[in-house]
């Protein structure tokens, strides 16, 4: 069975505006839930470049290379990144500007971003090194797989995988009857319910909470529905 959903990077702790469809296969099983973690766990707002360097980079603006003139080619550090392509040109003398541009090209000393710096919007680390031609190392970053994209949606994974091996036991709303063998997996569901509730907001509510501790402050007992 296929999941499959279309991620914004920008809000996957991205500083880049990269849509990517996504699909994830499993077996016997559909991921419904991890649809739902996907969007529990995007931020609300995109990330920027700021956000994301800080003035680490020294500019406020710079240039990213238009597929056609009739794009701008202009963009602020305060807002994310336009798509990393495979190309990293400096600005021709034929660009004089876009209505969509962040600042005129007239009005400030521009530049595109470096090959390195490419390389970090993709959220490469900074100490990554890209050996080869620097055309092919461009082409390199454009084609790749944000890092923090692909950290994203394996955490996802994770925790879909985690809620299905532990919930099994309880399809018929926490009924059990074999608490020395059951309880250990209240335990760990608990646990992990609690650890992941502050950022993913998964499956149980509070009251349902309360059900699970009051199961588990009476040890020995043989607790039904």
């Amino acid at each position: 069975h296929l999941s499959i959903a279309v991620l914004d990077a920008s809000l996957c702790g991205v500083p880049q505006k990269r849509k990517r469809a996504v699909v994830v296969g499993t077996r016997n099983e559909i991921s419904s839930e991890l649809f739902q973690v996907y969007q529990k766990l995007q931020t609300s707002k995109p990330m920027t470049m700021r956000d994301y360097f800080g003035d680490s980079l020294g500019i406020e603006y710079y240039y990213r290379h238009p597929r056609s003139y009739a794009r701008r080619g202009v963009f602020s550090i305060d807002e994310p990144s336009p798509t990393i392509r495979g190309v990293n040109r400096p600005i021709p003398k034929g660009y004089t500007g876009h209505p969509g541009d962040a600042i005129s090209v007239t009005t400030v000393q521009l530049r595109p971003l470096t090959t390195k710096e490419r390389s970090m919007v993709q959220t490469f680390p900074s100490d990554w090194k890209l050996i080869g031609a620097k055309s092919d190392i461009e082409q390199i970053i454009g084609n790749a797989v944000p890092v923090k994209l692909a950290e994203f949606i394996g955490n996802a994974i994770k925790i879909v995988d985690k809620e299905k091996t532990i919930f099994k036991w309880a399809e018929e709303d926490f009924v059990y009857s074999e608490p020395n063998v059951e309880k250990p997996l209240v335990q760990q569901w608990f646990v992990f319910e609690q650890s992941v509730k502050g950022y993913a907001g998964l499956t149980l509510s509070s009251k349902e909470l309360k059900k699970i501790s009051d199961i588990l402050s009476q040890p020995g007992s043989s607790p039904a529905k």
